[in-house]
């Protein structure tokens, strides 16, 4: 269950949480001077009336803008509906966007001169959670736009807004991010030859939304040398390019160490820089051959202690890097030209869970409804979009990293 089903789940039993969890919040108060109510907040009515001394929650913000029809809200004529805890306004009209937690009566019986526990912090012992994707209101309400929302309330739904989430936009992101998924590359310590390895998934401090799903390793050669700057060793340094292109070919430093020519000269009979260079590159791939041919690399996912790692070993031993395929719990990672696809992979699987309940309830003359027709428009949502996503090129690219599609 959400926040708010909790917290209303324990209003008989538990209402002195309540009011600890307001008092985490802050002890926020809203009076009719309040302009800005911000979505999961907690507040205290403060104005004369029905309604003074009430713990509200604020499922939906409201920001005033009477220009746009939002007017300020008059907390002197709210009335409280006590069993469902619905808050009306004006000639009885239900506002969506807030809900009573304590009534004042409820808020009057609580013992306020016993403290809230200092080491209290809500939501942590109980089964209270929001949804595993991140999403912003307005992305949520284009998703859901062919449920009804915002026509209907989410209350008037089969599933609240975190339920939806969890099972029918969530497993589109899944898919979202098996075909194109986030890259991060991390460089682990040095392994030896033969030494096996163990890497265990993880979170990444830079990147804490990211969730990886497959870790691809991979060993780089030359990590043997010294990490401390030196003379000569810059990428742009003038002596490394000299060496490099076979200027300072010999073996020390200085004058005395023979003479080479950019091009042949009559009676030289030693090498030309070209001729040195193409030797040197010859001899380096020489090496690397060897070590390519007799090279052997072995890695698998294992579970150990119900813990996900990466394991393996080189023959050879060098940098090892992990290549990590990872989703993102927060929807607003997703690739803006990708928006409109995902949308509608959303949407399709949104309305195949509700025409699944909904077709449990045949059509009669009371009910002309057919609620076949959300399964086939969620079939041919996701048809079209999953087709696509098959035979895009970057996501042809990485089959192999997934196991292939």
């Amino acid at each position: 269950m959400n926040k708010l089903d909790y917290l209303s789940s324990i209003r008989t039993d538990n209402p002195r949480e309540i009011y600890d969890t307001w008092n985490a919040f802050g002890e926020l108060k809203a009076s009719n001077k309040t302009k800005v109510f911000a979505k999961d907040t907690i507040f205290q009515v403060t104005e004369e009336g029905p309604l003074k001394n009430a713990i509200i929650y604020c499922k939906y913000a409201y920001d005033v803008d009477p220009a746009n029809g939002f007017e300020p809200i008059d907390w002197t004529t709210a009335q409280k509906e006590d069993v469902e805890g619905k808050v009306y306004f004006y000639q009885g009209v239900v506002s969506p966007n807030f809900q009573i937690l304590l009534t004042p009566e409820e808020y009057d019986r609580i013992d306020k001169t016993v403290e809230t526990p200092a080491d209290f912090i809500p939501f942590t012992n109980n089964n209270a959670k929001t949804s595993s994707i991140s999403i912003s209101d307005q992305e949520y309400m284009i998703v859901a736009a062919e449920l009804g929302i915002p026509f209907l309330r989410e209350e008037e739904l089969e599933y609240n807004r975190d339920i939806i989430i969890d099972i029918c936009i969530k497993p589109a992101i899944d898919q979202y991010y098996a075909f194109f998924p986030i890259i991060i590359d991390e460089a682990v310590p040095n392994v030896g030859p033969n030494q096996e390895y163990f890497v265990e998934y993880h979170t990444f401090a830079d990147d804490p939304s990211a969730v990886a799903y497959k870790g691809i390793p991979y060993m780089t050669g030359g990590a043997g040398g010294g990490t401390t700057a030196a003379y000569g060793t810059g990428a742009f340094s003038f002596m490394r390019e000299q060496y490099t292109s076979g200027f300072m070919g010999g073996s020390s430093y200085g004058f005395g160490r023979g003479l080479t020519y950019s091009k042949p000269v009559p009676g030289f009979t030693g090498r030309s820089n070209g001729d040195f260079m193409s030797a040197y590159i010859l001899g380096r791939a020489a090496q690397q051959g060897y070590i390519n041919y007799n090279r052997r690399e072995y890695d698998r996912d294992v579970f150990k202690n119900n813990k996900r790692y990466v394991h393996g070993y080189a023959s050879t031993g060098g940098a090892l890097n992990i290549h990590w395929m990872c989703m993102s719990t927060d929807y607003a990672r997703i690739d803006y030209w990708m928006l409109p696809e995902v949308r509608k992979l959303c949407t399709a699987n949104a309305l195949r869970n509700l025409a699944a309940i909904r077709n449990l309830i045949k059509p009669s003359d009371n009910n002309p409804i057919d609620f076949s027709r959300m399964d086939q428009r969620a079939d041919a949502l996701e048809q079209k979009v999953l087709d696509r996503w098959s035979k895009d090129p970057m996501a042809l690219a990485l089959a192999i990293h997934r196991g292939g599609l």
